[in-house]
C-alpha cells in the first residue's frame, strides 16, 4: 500500500494519510509503506525552504506510527521526470496494491500529476486508488507550510496544534561566554541544524532532553541585546533543577508555550529577576 508524499513535519495531514493505509493493512494483506523523496525536492528545485523534520527525524516519526518507509533519492534527473513515467516507475518497482493521496497532491516534472492521473492508470496496473481529504485547522487544510509559517511568527501552539506533537530540534551544546553563570541562570547553547526552521525570536517555555533525562526548561532564540552587540542568532536554555555539565553533550527541545518577546533589560540585575519570574511560570 503506497502512501505518497513529501511528509515533511508528518503533520496531522499526513497522520490521516497513514492512518487509512493502516486500517487497509488487513483487507488487501499488503504493507503500508510511504514513499518519499531525500533529499527535500524544494531544495533540489532551487527554492529556499527550512525543513519541519531532517530526513532522520521524518524517518522516525513515519516508523512510530506503523508504517515502513522508502527514500527515494531526488536529484535533478528525478525532477523531470514525467507524472506517467513516475507511477510506472513506482508500479514496476513496488507493485502496489494500492495507491493512498491526499487530495492536492502532486508529482512529476512541474507537478504536473494529480490524483486523477493515479485513478486513470489503475485499471492497468490493477491498483486500488484512496484519495483523502485535507484535515483542517482554522478553517483551512493544514499544510507544511502554514505551520513554517505559525514557526516563524513565534505562534508554536498553532503549529504544535497542527502537528499533532511539540514542535522540536536538537544538537551540540556550544560554549557561551558563561555569562549565565554569574547571575543563576546557566544556560546551554545549542547548535541547532541550519536547515531546521527555528520559531520566531522571543522566550519560551520548553521540554529539554538530555540522554534519558527531561527537564523544564526556558529558552531564548534571539540575539541576545542585553548582553551582547554582534546580532547573531543563538538559542540559549536554562533547564530547571539540572546539576551537571552539558557542553558538547547532544540536547533537544520541545517548544511548548511562547512566552513573551525577547527584550533589552537596563542591567544585569533586571534580566536576572525576569529570568526567575519565567522559570516560575515555566
Amino acid at each position: 500500500i503506497l502512501i505518497l508524499g513529501t511528509f515533511d513535519g508528518v503533520h496531522r495531514g499526513h497522520q490521516a494519510l497513514l492512518q487509512k493505509g493502516k486500517e487497509l493493512q488487513n483487507e488487501l494483506s499488503a504493507i503500508p509503506t510511504v514513499v518519499t523523496f531525500s533529499p527535500h525536492p524544494a531544495l533540489v528545485l532551487g527554492k529556499k525552504v527550512k525543513l519541519l523534520t531532517l530526513p532522520k527525524e521524518r524517518r522516525g516519526l513515519l516508523e512510530k506510527q506503523g508504517v515502513c518507509v522508502e527514500e527515494i533519492l531526488f536529484d535533478e534527473v528525478f525532477a523531470a521526470m514525467p507524472a506517467q513515467q513516475y507511477i510506472d516507475f513506482l508500479c514496476r518497482n513496488y507493485d502496489p496494491a494500492a495507491i493512498i493521496v491526499g487530495a492536492n497532491h502532486t508529482f512529476g516534472a512541474k507537478g504536473s500529476g494529480t490524483p486523477k492521473l493515479i485513478v486513470s492508470m489503475a485499471a492497468k496496473y490493477g491498483y486500488k486508488v484512496f484519495i483523502e481529504p485535507s484535515v483542517g485547522y482554522e478553517q483551512q487544510p493544514i499544510s507544511s507550510t502554514r505551520i513554517r509559517e505559525a514557526l516563524q511568527l513565534g505562534h508554536i501552539m498553532k503549529a504544535n496544534e497542527m502537528l499533532g506533537y511539540y514542535y522540536g530540534i536538537s544538537g551540540t551544546v556550544e560554549g557561551g561566554q558563561r555569562i549565565g553563570r554569574t547571575i543563576g541562570f546557566p544556560t546551554a547553547n545549542l547548535a541547532a541544524d541550519p536547515q531546521k526552521i527555528l520559531p520566531g525570536q522571543g522566550v519560551y517555555v520548553t521540554i529539554a532532553k538530555s540522554g534519558e533525562k527531561k527537564y523544564c526548561a526556558i529558552t531564548n532564540i534571539g540575539v541576545r541585546p542585553t548582553v551582547a552587540l554582534h546580532g547573531e542568532q543563538t538559542v540559549e536554555s536554562f533547564l530547571l533543577n539540572f546539576d551537571g555539565e552539558l557542553y558538547e553533550k547532544e540536547i533537544s527541545l520541545r517548544f511548548v508555550h511562547w512566552l513573551r518577546p525577547e527584550k533589552k533589560f537596563p542591567d544585569m540585575k533586571a534580566l536576572s529577576v525576569q529570568l526567575a519570574q519565567d522559570a516560575a511560570v515555566a
